[in-house]
């Protein structure tokens, strides 16, 4: 996926996504539960980093930071 790094794309394997497709389907929130289920301590940065990947942007875009916080 556009806009993840190594060490997350290989966390998002983990937790069976593995597409942008998946990460649309199963939506940033739930991918974060999964990840920490799995073990892993997923900061906000991944939730921009996810988020990012989602609009098609890099994750310190002032627009991506906005999406996130409107939540």
């Amino acid at each position: 996926m556009r806009h993840i790094g190594s060490k997350s794309e290989k966390w998002l394997v983990d937790a069976e996504i593995h597409t942008l497709e998946d990460l649309k389907k199963v939506g940033v929130d739930d991918v974060m539960k999964r990840l920490k289920l799995l073990g892993y301590e997923p900061d906000e940065n991944m939730r921009y980093a996810l988020t990012g990947a989602l609009m098609n942007k890099d994750w310190r875009d002032p627009a991506v930071k906005n999406a996130v916080n409107e939540k």
